[in-house]
């Protein structure tokens, strides 16, 4: 049973190139203050700094060296034996009420990273093992899917749960254990950067103030107020609301509007060059597959927003027409 921060999921002991560690989901590491305790209720000690999967095919693994020879470890299947999708059970703490469910299934589908099985895998069984009758691990529990779609009701694919597969042939790297629990809220930051890109694309700069359609969705989630309130501490979202201020009280008294505009494409600018810099250091300090594809998810959205963001102060500078007057923002 491992408990990270606020979260509660499952890991377990396994064997790989002569080597015993402790294997669970590496999107359960949220905190350095985390426990392992045996379902016998003993704790299981942890000495070393975890090891991840590189690249960015998002492979949800981590592992711990572990030094203990005593303890009882599991094993892995083969590559044959998981194609041949034999029936398998996922052990785990199921819900996170500290007990040990076993949960019958059988793989649906293999691909070259994962496995679907239908074993009823809830919250808490995250980062535990899928294995077979012979105790042959065939996965790592990560995360379900639900589809509201009229063609997936009432089929297999209404719910659907996939495994990561720990084989041998993984590049694991160590990472820094502090490090590696920043990495969530570094994902988590750069997703607020782009929500508040996007709110900000849809105000409007005039001489009465900032203006905006109350009915604005952001991204399909959020309204354009929503995401102002609970980015407020947010350099862009403060920036924007400073710039604002300073150009209503330079207005009144007596600056002209076109002053006005270049603070604002001065704002621009500066959310152009904060979104890059934050995105270009998450790219050089996350390790872990599992952030790194979000962070490839991500990158699209960025350079998109970015580029917008350059091509409007760049129209101002090439139109200098369009920055007589701040209605020109319109």
């Amino acid at each position: 049973m491992l408990n990270s921060g606020d979260s509660r999921s499952t890991a377990f002991l396994g064997r790989s190139a002569g080597r015993t560690y402790i294997y669970t989901a590496a999107h359960s590491i949220t905190s350095t203050d985390f426990s392992l305790l045996s379902f016998r209720g003993d704790e299981l000690p942890v000495h070393s700094n975890p090891e991840v999967v590189t690249g960015e095919a998002g492979h949800d693994l981590i592992r711990f060296p572990f030094r203990d020879s005593a303890q009882t470890f599991l094993e892995f299947a083969s590559r044959e034996k998981i194609e041949e999708k034999p029936e398998v059970f996922a052990l785990g703490d199921s819900g996170a009420e500290d007990i040990l469910s076993t949960l019958p299934g059988r793989i649906q589908g293999v691909g070259p990273h994962k496995i679907e099985v239908d074993c009823e895998f809830i919250p808490g069984n995250s980062g535990g093992p899928i294995v077979t009758k012979e105790a042959k691990v065939v996965g790592v529990v990560s995360y379900a899917t639900s589809n509201s779609s009229i063609w997936a009701k009432n089929t297999q694919h209404e719910v659907r749960r996939f495994a990561w597969i720990p084989a041998d042939n993984l590049e694991w790297v160590p990472v820094e254990l502090d490090k590696l629990a920043r990495e969530p809220a570094t994902i988590e930051g750069l997703w607020e950067s782009h929500l508040v890109l996007i709110a900000i694309s849809h105000v409007t700069p005039d001489d009465d103030g900032l203006s905006w359609s109350d009915d604005v969705t952001i991204d399909g989630r959020m309204l354009l107020d929503q995401v102002f309130a609970e980015a407020e501490d947010h350099p862009m979202v403060k920036g924007l609301f400073e710039t604002n201020g300073s150009v209503l009280t330079a207005l009144s008294s007596g600056e002209s509007e076109l002053e006005g505009v270049r603070s604002f494409l001065r704002f621009f600018r500066f959310c152009a060059d904060l979104a890059e810099d934050q995105f270009s250091e998450a790219d050089k300090t996350l390790v872990s597959s599992f952030h790194r594809k979000k962070l490839a998810d991500l990158r699209p959205l960025y350079e998109e927003s970015v580029a917008d963001f350059r091509e409007l102060a760049g129209a101002f500078d090439k139109h200098h027409e369009l920055g007589r007057s701040l209605s020109s923002f319109k």
